[in-house]
């Protein structure tokens, strides 16, 4: 998953603006000979990758984004009883649990086959 969802095609702008940066430069060294040629075209190519990788990408503010689960160990409880939520809990805090979110899934021969990992969590406090 990318960082940015937004940025899903900035290597297409980065190839595409690189080359165009590159060729351009390597017809206007011809004039000063082969090594100014090379040197030319791969200054304007790496430039214009870099220029072009940042045009593909979006400048909107991230804030509106939903939050993000951080990476980690996960633990997933199958609560059976709704009665015995707050023991969890409880348990959990006591084991240094930093994010507890209680969420509602299929459980399967003891795995959650639905859990969506880029859900926005539903942190408990």
């Amino acid at each position: 998953e990318n960082i940015d969802p937004n940025s899903e095609f900035a290597h297409q702008y980065a190839i595409a603006t690189g080359a165009t940066a590159g060729v351009a430069a390597g017809a206007i060294g011809l004039f000063g000979g082969p090594i100014v040629a090379l040197a030319t075209a791969g200054i304007a190519a790496y430039t214009g990758s870099l220029l072009g990788a940042m045009g593909g990408m979006d400048d909107e503010d991230k804030s509106t984004e939903p939050p993000r689960r951080q990476s980690g160990v996960f633990l997933a409880v199958h609560m059976a009883n709704p009665d015995d939520k707050q023991r969890i809990i409880s348990t959990l805090k006591a084991g240094q649990a930093e994010d507890i979110e209680l969420a509602q899934g299929i459980w399967r021969n003891g795995d959650w086959v639905d859990f969506n990992p880029i859900e926005a969590p539903h942190l408990e406090h």
